[in-house]
């Protein structure tokens, strides 16, 4: 072969390189962004695991117990717990690759995680036990198959017995790792232990309590005082300036999905939707409060990521959209063929903000955010563009306890019809409640039988109808 020939091939093969290389810069691809080598919640590179990544999907919330039967929750994105969820990473990846396992049924420990000091990791969908498989080859998954719970258990002392648990709440089946020695353990205790007490709000663990209407354990907020009070929300749309969308606010946030934003990339159609397009993405704002990304790059291979890899994908995708200014958190996760599809909702104040049925059919989605991954890219991202913020103008009070908004969801439930008996409660807690248009307020949401029943916060002036719970 010619020197030529040689010289020519090896241009050639820089050129193919460089091509791939802007390419998968662009599509958020993991080879270069590593994504997945970030802190497990703040996403930043000045410190890496100990496993290289994190080792957990990061949760729906977080309740952090101290062993004194009061429970501190938050939402992941809450930044005072990426000190915990930092440590609480170490301690999971050691134990997963150290530690020894069992399998069991009909879970039974609640009493020893719960009387302990702990972390607990509740998801409100249910993530498969192959994704921790790979850190412990010996895992035969012969009883639990997935798990919407994950408790760690760590102690102050590093020479003494930690452990931790994959639970599947709906048919008791869990996994148990232990571990004599633990390197990390005293360092997620002291993290849990340094963790502030909320002084006007916490919770309760209704398993811990003896609340056996509920399916599994559910932390329930209580208070000190008669009432809980807080500040009402607002909410903004982001490119709306003087009651108008305005092309400039819309240029400067969509600008980071594109290599090279040109301002002139740009149209509005027929129904006032804008948008913006190069030959491989396109990016439209539709007039229902609706942005979305949409890549038309094609694929050489349907090449799946695992729930924790594509999780790290979309979080990193998000942060190039400059108008989301409102914490999220992640509400479900679904697989489709080669996709795994990631939804996200709002929250504020560590309560979740709901979505009305009006704003849902409004935006014909179910969940804020929607973000696909396919083969370690994102396909597609679409979000209810609004923002939510403090009015510290407009302070308003839950007067409500948790057992009053029970029952007046019950009562909803059997509507005037009492020989539909309750035996069974999925689910209670505070979020707020967002329609189309006005402040937002909080509002207790109780979960029977699959279905929500969505309870005013604030007392009437007569109260009637009340029956007694169960214990």
């Amino acid at each position: 072969m010619s020197f030529n020939r040689i010289t020519n091939f090896v241009i050639l093969v820089l050129m193919v390189a460089a091509i791939y290389q802007t390419g998968t810069l662009w599509l958020v691809d993991t080879a270069s962004h590593n994504v997945f080598y970030t802190t497990f919640m703040s996403l930043n590179q000045n410190r890496m695991q100990a496993g290289g990544e994190g080792e957990f999907l990061i949760p729906t919330k977080v309740a952090v117990g101290k062993g004194n039967k009061k429970f501190t929750l938050f939402y992941p994105e809450d930044e005072k717990g990426n000190a915990i969820l930092e440590q609480a990473n170490d301690f999971l990846y050691e134990i997963l690759e150290k530690g020894t396992s069992y399998e069991g049924k009909n879970f039974e420990d609640w009493d020893e995680i719960l009387a302990s000091k702990c972390l607990l990791f509740q998801y409100d969908f249910f993530v498969p036990i192959q994704e921790y498989r790979k850190k412990n080859t010996k895992l035969q998954q012969e009883v639990i198959h997935s798990f919407d719970q994950l408790a760690l258990i760590p102690k102050q002392n590093n020479d003494q017995d930690v452990c931790g648990y994959f639970i599947n709440s709906k048919d008791k089946t869990y996994l148990r790792f232990s571990l004599g020695k633990s390197q990390y353990a005293a360092g997620l205790s002291h993290a849990i232990e340094s963790l502030p007490e909320q002084e006007e709000l916490n919770y309760v663990s209704t398993e811990q309590s003896g609340f056996k209407l509920f399916r599994g354990n559910v932390f329930v907020p209580q208070w000190q005082s008669s009432t809980y009070g807080y500040a009402s929300v607002v909410q903004e749309n982001p490119f709306e300036k003087d009651g108008v969308i305005h092309r400039g606010l819309l240029e400067s946030s969509v600008d980071g999905f594109f290599k090279n934003f040109a301002a002139d990339w740009n149209s509005k159609d027929e129904n006032g939707n804008f948008i913006f397009s190069d030959e491989s993405v396109v990016v439209r704002y539709e007039t229902q409060g609706v942005l979305e990304y949409y890549s038309y790059e094609s694929y050489h291979n349907n090449e799946k990521d695992s729930f924790l890899k594509g999780y790290y994908t979309a979080r990193k995708f998000m942060e190039y959209d400059k108008s989301l200014k409102t914490p999220v958190y992640l509400s479900d996760v679904s697989v489709r063929s080669n996709e795994i599809v990631y939804y996200f909702d709002y929250t504020r104040d560590n309560f979740p903000v709901m979505l009305s049925e009006e704003v849902k059919n409004t935006i014909e989605a179910e969940h804020a955010i929607e973000v696909v991954i396919r083969n370690h890219a994102v396909k597609k991202y679409r979000r209810y563009a609004v923002n939510f913020y403090p009015n510290t103008q407009k302070r308003m009070e839950v007067s409500k306890d948790f057992l009053t908004a029970l029952n007046e969801g019950i009562l909803e439930y059997q509507q005037g019809d009492y020989r539909k008996v309750v035996t069974q409660v999925e689910d209670i807690y505070l979020g707020y409640f967002a329609e189309l248009n006005g402040d937002v307020k909080l509002y207790w949401v109780t979960n029977l039988y699959n279905k929500d029943f969505l309870i005013d916060s604030q007392k009437k002036v007569a109260e009637e109808g009340r029956i007694d719970l169960p214990n």
